[in-house]
C-alpha cells in the first residue's frame, strides 16, 4: 500500500451484545485494492455507553 492507492472497504456488523447496561458492536472491514486484490481486514469495536442515571 503506498500513499495515493485507491482502497475500498467492505463493512459487516459481525456481532452485537449489552454488558453492563452498554451496547457493543463489532464491525469487520474487508479492504481492498483497485484490482480487487485483499489488502487487510480490520475489526473495530463500537461502545454506546447506557445513559446516566440523574
Amino acid at each position: 500500500m503506498r500513499s495515493g492507492d485507491r482502497l475500498s472497504v467492505t463493512s459487516t456488523i459481525e456481532g452485537i451484545r449489552s454488558l453492563a447496561g452498554n451496547d457493543i458492536i463489532d464491525v469487520r472491514g474487508e479492504v481492498h485494492d483497485e484490482a480487487g486484490e485483499h489488502v487487510v481486514t480490520a475489526w473495530t469495536k463500537l461502545v454506546s455507553r447506557a445513559a446516566e442515571e440523574a
